[in-house]
């Protein structure tokens, strides 16, 4: 759904959607925020994962996910079975022979020991 429509009818519209989706069980949810755990994002104290959390659930977030580029260090720092968390990652795989390129694959519900699978597996040459 775009943020600025420009045309209050197609929000309304919209808005009407979502609050029966929200009424039929549907669930507010952002899968894929990054924060200052990961190596592109600045280390500004409003990118740190406790505080994007909390602004998260203030918009009425039931769920969100830090898919930080290959760490998972925001689940260290929140806690991996914070109520509302679902932890994730964004992982590189390079295969420049095959694929030719860096895909980022983005992963779901996992745990420490998981991720350090995932990470050596995408560390092979």
């Amino acid at each position: 759904m775009p943020g600025k429509l420009g045309n209050s009818t197609k929000t309304t519209i919209y808005s009407e959607i979502a609050e029966t989706l929200l009424q039929e069980g549907w669930k507010k949810m952002d899968l894929h925020v990054h924060s200052s755990c990961s190596y592109d994002v600045p280390p500004a104290k409003a990118m740190h994962p406790d505080v994007l959390f909390r602004k998260a659930r203030a918009y009425k977030l039931d769920f969100v996910t830090f898919t930080d580029h290959d760490t998972v260090k925001a689940y260290d720092l929140l806690a991996w079975d914070r109520e509302g968390l679902i932890p994730g990652v964004e992982i590189a795989i390079k295969d420049p022979d095959k694929i030719g390129h860096t895909l980022h694959v983005n992963v779901f519900e996992l745990d420490s020991e998981e991720f350090e699978e995932l990470e050596a597996i995408a560390n092979q040459e």
